[in-house]
């Protein structure tokens, strides 16, 4: 009689275990992938992935209330350090929230058509930025990021240390 309620605690300890896993990893997560900081901007470049896939790419800026910022667009660079733009399609919408003494501006883009965008492109491309005009002056850029051989993104070593 002791081993079957013993059995029976085990049995409901693990399915307890494999129900709150579930729901851990079920719900997006945001992971950074470039952070800079400017006089006049924030930029946060983030993948937010879910069921450990990658679901969306994140801009994310805070700028000083009163600016404004363009649309991001994307900065491919090659092995000769040559760059072209790409413009992000016009369907992707930033959503604007404000708070009290910041500006915070997201623009959301779904992790697949971003990557087909750049996949389909003919221009072989090593690394690639992602780019702000703020104030249609300035260009802020992100660190530079990559793909692998499995088309998840990640953020380069320079391969230069010292």
């Amino acid at each position: 009689m002791d081993d079957i309620i013993t059995y029976i605690v085990v049995f409901g300890l693990i399915l307890i275990g494999i129900i709150i896993w579930q729901f851990r990893y079920a719900k997006p997560r945001p992971f950074w992938l470039s952070f800079q900081i400017y006089p006049d901007l924030k930029l946060w470049v983030q993948v937010e992935k879910k069921d450990g896939k990658h679901k969306s790419l994140i801009i994310r800026c805070e700028i000083k209330p009163d600016n404004y910022i363009k649309l991001p667009y994307i900065e491919l660079i090659d092995k000769k350090r040559e760059k072209i733009k790409i413009e992000i399609p016009k369907e992707t919408e930033g959503i604007i929230e404000k708070t009290k003494n910041k500006h915070h501006i997201y623009f959301k883009l779904d992790f697949i058509e971003f990557s087909n965008l750049l996949k389909n492109n003919d221009y072989k491309f090593s690394t690639f930025r992602i780019c702000v005009e703020y104030k249609t002056t300035q260009v802020f850029k992100s660190h530079e990021l990559a793909f692998d051989k499995k088309w998840t993104i990640f953020k380069p070593d320079s391969g230069t240390y010292n």
